[in-house]
């Protein structure tokens, strides 16, 4: 997205170059929403096959299924923030060393 937005012609200038790393995500993440928005998923959806509309059983099976591994994910950013900071806790930073040393904690 960055890179169609951008009006810049210079490879090394526009798109995603010189863009700070948490705006990167930025439009893939709105994106995300908007589709599961139902009134959107709706109007792009449609069956590869027959090209009928998806039925709202479906879109609601698709609504509810997002959902499924969110304490998943949620454990695993306390995981990754957890090591990150056992990691830069330490005076001398070594990933491995960490890891090893905490790996029956983690």
């Amino acid at each position: 997205m960055h890179h169609l937005l951008s009006r810049e012609k210079t490879h090394g200038i526009g798109g995603i170059n010189n863009v700070p790393g948490d705006i990167i995500e930025l439009p893939s993440t709105l994106q995300e929403y908007w589709c599961f928005a139902p009134e959107v998923l709706e109007k792009i959806s449609r069956h590869h096959e027959t090209q009928q509309p998806l039925s709202q059983e479906l879109i609601n099976a698709l609504m509810t299924s997002r959902n499924s591994f969110g304490g998943m994910i949620l454990l695993c950013q306390v995981l990754f923030g957890l090591y990150d900071w056992l990691l830069h806790d330490s005076d001398e930073p070594n990933p491995m060393k960490t890891m090893a040393e905490h790996q029956s904690n983690i």
